[in-house]
């Protein structure tokens, strides 16, 4: 998890990091720093890529779009 976005989620909710281990936490907060990236970058490979974290040449962002658009295609079946 990035420590900057974490930084200011616990902040603003006031959770820790054994928090995230609650899995309804977890996905809310896993929710809410994916929003903070794409309302940063927009929903492009850029944006997904903020969420999965700061890598050098991280392919994450490029294969979550490469995904959606099949999934478009095939009337949202992800085969």
């Amino acid at each position: 998890m990035k420590a900057i976005a974490f930084a200011k989620i616990k902040k603003q909710y006031g959770i820790n990091e054994n928090d995230l281990l609650r899995p309804k936490i977890n996905i809310f907060i896993g929710a809410e720093i994916l929003k903070m990236c794409l309302d940063k970058h927009g929903l492009n490979e850029e944006g997904i890529t903020c969420y999965n974290g700061k890598i050098v040449n991280n392919p994450y962002g490029k294969e979550v779009i490469k995904l959606l658009k099949k999934a478009r295609i095939t009337n949202g079946k992800i085969n």
